[in-house]
């Protein structure tokens, strides 16, 4: 199954967002092979990046979800995470990201 995994950073440059990004693949790869397919300034909000991930897994979605993070909420197929204060994904620079099957 491959996942779809879209993740917007609060980053002060790119350096620092790639760096979180590589960070983040490396904890992610141990739910299957993992892809950092990009990484580009978000153009609504300055200092943000939004960083896409390919994640091909045999872990069901709502697995998945419930391992990189706490309260998901679920839109259909896709799963919609929102930063909260004193909770995080992965990082405590994510902001905003969502996990979609696309095959």
């Amino acid at each position: 199954m491959i996942i779809f995994f879209k993740t917007y950073f609060a980053c002060e440059n790119r350096e620092n967002a790639e760096k979180t990004a590589n960070q983040m693949q490396y904890q992610i790869n141990e739910f299957g092979e993992v892809s950092l397919l990009e990484i580009i300034d978000y153009w609504k909000i300055n200092d943000y990046f939004e960083v896409s991930f390919e994640i091909d897994s045999n872990i069901e979605i709502q697995l998945l979800s419930k391992k990189l993070a706490k309260n998901w909420e679920q839109h259909g197929g896709s799963y919609i995470w929102n930063y909260e204060h004193e909770e995080f994904l992965l990082s405590n620079k994510v902001r905003w990201a969502s996990l979609e099957i696309i095959e």
